[in-house]
């Protein structure tokens, strides 16, 4: 459905693309960080009241479950410039104690900082 999608759409820019392929093994074969930020989304597991929209249901069938997300997690965190976000339910587990939290009535934001940057956060007037 992806691969239909990015064809259909055919005005995208020539660095966007469809890569079939797990994301840590991904990350393996490329040795110098990646990005700046690196967002995750992981499907939301768990016990639900009532069932996701039909979309969601059909990419939740075609991604699987995110078994693998603290681990990706780590490798992730190795190829970021400076922070990881990861998207999560607002009561669900931690994959790794985060530095930062944002919190809100559908989500939770987990924001893992580089180790070995310190980052300065401008304050808005």
């Amino acid at each position: 459905m992806l691969e239909d999608g990015l064809k259909r759409a055919g005005a995208l820019p020539n660095w966007a693309g469809l890569v079939k392929q797990d994301a840590a093994q991904w990350l393996d074969i490329h040795n110098l960080p990646v990005a700046d930020v690196i967002y995750m989304d992981p499907m939301f597991g768990g016990e639900r009241s009532a069932l996701p929209k039909w979309e969601m249901q059909a990419l939740h069938g075609l991604a699987g479950s995110d078994s693998d997300a603290a681990t990706l997690l780590t490798a992730v965190r190795q190829k970021a410039r400076q922070r990881v976000v990861v998207k999560r339910h607002p009561r669900g587990p931690l994959l790794a104690p985060p530095d930062l939290q944002v919190r809100g009535k559908r989500a939770r934001f987990d924001i893992y900082l580089r180790s070995d940057e310190s980052v300065e956060v401008p304050l808005r007037k």
